[in-house]
């Protein structure tokens, strides 16, 4: 059977394998957030907005005006 010795590695190949490591690390570190996450939200109930009335009356559009042209001179 053959040996091989890697005498050295080029920088592009580190990058891809780095790379690649992150994703992984990166996906199961956000598996568990997730986890976590839905768990408390699911103790804790989150909170409730009551959005219905909250808009202030100066943000009410005025009624149209009737359109009348304008005199010709």
């Amino acid at each position: 059977m053959a040996e091989m010795t890697i005498r050295r590695v080029g920088v592009l190949s580190l990058a891809r394998i780095q790379g690649l490591l992150m994703l992984v690390i990166g996906l199961i570190i956000g598996v568990i957030y997730g986890l976590i996450h839905n768990a408390l939200a699911g103790v804790v109930g989150g909170i409730k907005i009551d959005l219905e009335g909250t808009m202030p009356s100066a943000y009410v559009p005025p009624p149209p005006q009737p359109w009348s042209p304008s005199p010709q001179t």
